[in-house]
């Protein structure tokens, strides 16, 4: 059931630049209706691997990925006809609040609908190279990268419902909140059920060193840490400046 992505430039610039314009077609326009007990279809393990782009040819990437690792588990709801890991399913529905939906549901929207199993507080990043003058090694990087994710947390803790129109929520993802931001202005209400998959932007191309080794510490609400690295060289996107909306 792994599906790591691979996100070429294309693919990246249309999620980023498209997927927020007011015709997007939403997910809820395919498919057929069923009664569904729970909000969320599925929720991946914390085992998770970093991922870039393809290279250009000096061999620099502008975007990572928080992606699935080699022995990903997926625990499904008992929803589907042939679930897997169904007690711990329902051991992080029931943290989560999810255990009310109880209502038809689009079947393609439902089926998209994957958070990571835990409960996230921050993301920080670091390198083992100095960025910049103001960014020593080792220092944390979370102003130099923007995120752009599917937040849960609000829909499913407000009874299945937004509290605000504002920021937009996702139009594809039924429940989802489209954030993107930086790094550094995350908030845990934000981090605490996300979709499978962030997406990291490089936001400033490093200035002392080429080649680092990143660090990127996921921390749950526990005080569980994850740490994922990746050894890369990399850029800001030409395309991106400092108007540009995403």
């Amino acid at each position: 059931m792994k599906n790591s992505i691979k996100w070429s430039l294309a693919a990246i610039l249309s999620t980023i630049l498209i997927a927020g314009a007011s015709c997007e077609k939403s997910i809820d326009d395919e498919g057929g209706s069923k009664y569904y007990e729970y909000f969320l279809s599925t929720y991946q393990s914390m085992d998770l691997a970093l991922e870039t782009d393809p290279e250009d040819e000096q061999g620099k990437i502008c975007f990572i990925q928080i992606g699935s690792g080699e022995n990903v588990q997926f625990f499904t709801s008992p929803d589907y006809p042939n679930p897997s890991h169904v007690t711990q399913f329902l051991k992080i529905a029931a943290r989560n609040g999810d255990t009310d939906f109880k209502r038809m549901d689009n079947t393609t929207s439902w089926n998209s609908r994957m958070a990571l199993s835990d409960n996230l507080v921050s993301i920080h990043i670091t390198s083992n190279a100095d960025w910049d003058e103001t960014h020593p090694a080792g220092t944390p990087l979370d102003d130099l990268f923007k995120i752009t994710m599917n937040s849960f947390t609000e829909f499913i803790r407000n009874g299945y419902a937004f509290e605000s129109t504002s920021p937009q929520p996702d139009p594809v993802i039924r429940g989802a909140r489209k954030i993107v931001k930086p790094v550094s202005e995350l908030t845990p209400n934000e981090l605490a059920i996300i979709q499978r998959d962030p997406l990291f932007t490089v936001l400033s191309t490093p200035t002392l060193a080429e080649e680092h080794t990143l660090t990127f510490t996921l921390t749950n609400t526990d005080g569980k840490e994850y740490i994922l690295t990746k050894t890369v060289k990399p850029t800001r996107p030409d395309w991106l400046t400092e108007n540009t909306s995403f």
